[in-house]
């Protein structure tokens, strides 16, 4: 599998590595390759938007609103209403903490 310009491969993976800002830096032009570990740490703290490649963005309430995979290839959010979007996580391209929290 080819390897898309910016994209770091996981080390003992066939995926691409998602590179993508790292939230708690202030400077959000600076990015780094984000694990599925990374990930899982970074829902803790929702609410927060997850914007994937294709443009579209995801929303995360809260915490129990999200699941990383446990083999760490995919991530399944779930709305408010109860939808499931379930996303692979190489196409995530950002996530931004919200700047004010919302009740769920």
């Amino acid at each position: 599998m080819a390897s898309r310009p910016g994209r770091e491969r996981w080390e003992g993976s066939e995926v691409d590595a998602p590179r993508l800002p790292a939230c708690h830096e202030s400077n959000h032009d600076q990015i780094a390759p984000m694990t599925a570990t990374q990930l899982r740490e970074t829902l803790a703290n929702a609410p927060l938007t997850i914007e994937l490649l294709s443009g579209r963005t995801l929303r995360v309430q809260h915490t129990d609103y999200a699941l990383v995979s446990p083999t760490g290839d995919s991530l399944a959010v779930y709305s408010k209403a109860g939808g499931l979007s379930v996303v692979s996580i190489p196409n995530i391209e950002a996530i931004k903490p919200d700047r004010k929290k919302t009740p769920v």
